[in-house]
């Protein structure tokens, strides 16, 4: 068929059409014109058509290879750090374990399902359908959450880990662990020590709970107070919805996995693993949220490029937390009143009952109308 396409010429005097004699033989026209601009340009070479075997044959590694992939997949299970593909071909880069010859991140998959190590959750949310936010710059926004911990000892005992992370760039800014469990004076404890090395971002995001922030259920405490002096807006997600604060609870796990790794028993082997985790993890792993171009920066090289946008540090005004209080318990107190017995309060209603009233610092009527609602008195 390639020599009878070659050899027509549609310009003779009793020549068939192009058309035609694509019809003719059973082919396209664009079909026809690439065997005719291939005969132009190679000659008799488009007699034959060009090889659909790959441009590089697949690379078979050695079973040094796949042992060194196991090794390293073993060592950083033991220290506690993620050991998935993407992280065993980071760690090998680092110490050049491999030489030259570095199998790619899907080899190594492969090696390591073959090894019958990996594992497989075929019911995880595909990554495709998440919908992601993060700030564009450093100090934009910090995330804080707490983290409760039982230690290694005889007793089990709970030490309270305050994870304290910048939202651009991933950076932990300040982790740190404390005995008593969450509360207001730790957190601003933790929020102080973070401030004074690296200044006081726009934001600061957290949950609901006492010790950070209680706007969302028609008070403000002592947190929210320090923040507005020194020029940071606190704001909060919605009940019950973690997923905003996802980078904070998803470090947890990480934090959690590194710290039963070593197993810490007191307070001070908890607070010096803590600065050791915070020295890997900002300045050795790479950061899958990080990716620039087809590689994956560590948190500290994404704060150290970015362009940081703190806070001006001018006070926040007392009354703007207040009115922002206000607000939310107008919107409860209009949910309660449209409600019938029997029917769920929602959110923001039912938070109140969960309110710890020893962080409260503020306006003694929003606290005597909270109460009111919680005890359901009327108001």
């Amino acid at each position: 068929m390639r020599r009878q396409i070659i050899e027509f010429d549609p310009g003779l005097p009793d020549s068939l059409s192009i058309s035609q004699f694509c019809k003719d033989l059973g082919i396209s026209r664009p079909s026809y014109y690439k065997v005719k601009e291939r005969f132009v340009a190679e000659g008799n070479k488009a007699l034959n058509p060009h090889s659909r075997a790959p441009k590089t044959g697949r690379r078979i590694y050695s079973d040094q290879t796949k042992t060194t992939v196991l090794r390293i997949r073993k060592r950083l299970a033991k220290d506690g750090w993620d050991n998935g593909p993407l992280s065993i071909w980071f760690e090998s880069l680092d110490t050049q374990e491999f030489g030259e010859l570095r199998p790619s991140v899907a080899t190594i998959g492969r090696i390591l399902a073959e090894a019958g190590v990996t594992k497989r959750n075929p019911r995880k949310r595909p990554r495709k359908s998440w919908l992601r936010f993060a700030r564009s710059h450093p100090m934009e926004m910090w995330q804080i959450d707490g983290l409760e911990y039982r230690l290694f000892d005889q007793d089990a005992t709970k030490a309270m880990i305050y994870q304290l992370i910048d939202d651009g760039s991933r950076f932990d800014v300040g982790t740190r662990c404390f005995e008593q469990m969450e509360n207001a004076q730790d957190a601003m404890e933790t929020l102080k020590a973070a401030f004074a090395e690296y200044g006081v971002p726009q934001q600061l995001l957290s949950d609901n709970g006492g010790a950070f922030n209680l706007s969302r259920q028609g008070l403000e405490n002592q947190t929210e107070i320090f923040l507005a002096s020194v020029g940071c807006e606190a704001i909060t997600g919605r009940f019950s919805h973690p997923q905003t604060q996802g980078k904070n609870e998803r470090s947890h796990n990480t934090l959690t996995r590194f710290l039963d790794a070593h197993a810490p028993h007191n307070l001070t082997e908890l607070s010096t693993l803590l600065e050791q985790y915070r020295n890997h993890y900002n300045h050795r792993r790479r950061h899958q949220a990080l990716k620039v171009g087809h590689t994956y920066l560590t948190p500290a090289q994404a704060w150290e490029a970015g362009d940081h946008r703190g806070s001006d540090g001018v006070a926040i005004d007392i009354a703007r937390l207040q009115a922002k209080a206000q607000s939310y318990l107008d919107k409860a107190l209009a949910a309660k009143a449209d409600l019938v017995p029997g029917d769920v309060v929602d959110d923001g209603l039912q938070a109140l009952g969960r309110t710890k009233v020893e962080n409260y610092t503020g306006s003694p009527s929003l606290l005597t109308v909270g109460l009111a609602l919680i005890s359901g008195q009327p108001n």
